[in-house]
């Protein structure tokens, strides 16, 4: 039982912080149904944006093929080579942002002909909408991949208090902007609370090393 109750403990920001980054990328969903709901937008909005977020899903996907390396550097961290460790998380991270930079190109130029051509629909008025989730996207698995170092050090609990504000914040910013704006308003919003997650964990990131490095020198 004091097994399972450390388990439980350990793993409970874990928890929290996936159940607030669920209602968090699912709220636009939610709110836009309401707004159809009480006729502020067209029908089909919905559909609309379903197609356009699902490349910000494809780029989570992105960290499941780096995850491997996390396990690496944690082996280059437990053995205190924090100069293979860094390069490690460069090399990391610039694999992140050329796939993200691509992405985002290739939504611009072709990411709307194919979207419409696979499922049907005309999307051809979304293309800055589509350009500006995917840089979302980008930004998300940035933050992702962030909160995976953080698990090395077994700090990931530093994280629930920027969970926290960008839930908080697109409950703010998330119904204004979609009731006036509809798939545009959506997006932008969008961007806002990624950029604030990853500047969150940016943030919290660069704290904990210091500490980490502090105590390990």
């Amino acid at each position: 039982w004091v097994g399972i109750i450390n388990i439980l403990k350990a793993c409970f920001p874990l928890f929290i912080n996936g159940y607030l980054l669920l209602s968090v990328l699912n709220q636009p969903k939610i709110v836009i149904e309401k707004g159809m709901q009480l006729g502020l937008l067209e029908t089909g909005i919905q559909r609309d944006f379903n197609i356009l977020f699902m490349p910000v899903f494809f780029m989570s996907m992105c960290i499941l093929v780096i995850r491997p390396q996390i396990t690496n550097m944690a082996y280059l961290w437990g053995k205190r080579d924090y100069a293979q460790f860094s390069l490690s998380l460069k090399k990391m991270f610039l694999a992140l942002g050329v796939v993200g930079g691509g992405s985002v190109i290739a939504s611009n130029v072709i990411g709307i002909p194919i979207l419409s051509l696979v499922f049907g629909v005309d999307l051809s008025k979304y293309v800055f909408e589509l350009t500006i989730l995917v840089l979302s996207g980008t930004l998300y698995s940035i933050a992702i991949a962030i909160e995976n170092v953080l698990t090395i050090f077994r700090k990931h609990s530093t994280l629930v208090m920027t969970y926290l504000f960008i839930f908080f914040l697109s409950s703010v910013i998330y119904q204004p902007l979609i009731f006036k704006f509809g798939i545009m308003g959506a997006s932008v919003a969008f961007m806002i609370v990624m950029g604030v997650y990853t500047l969150g964990a940016i943030t919290t990131y660069w704290i904990v090393i210091n500490r980490e490095r502090g105590r390990n020198v």
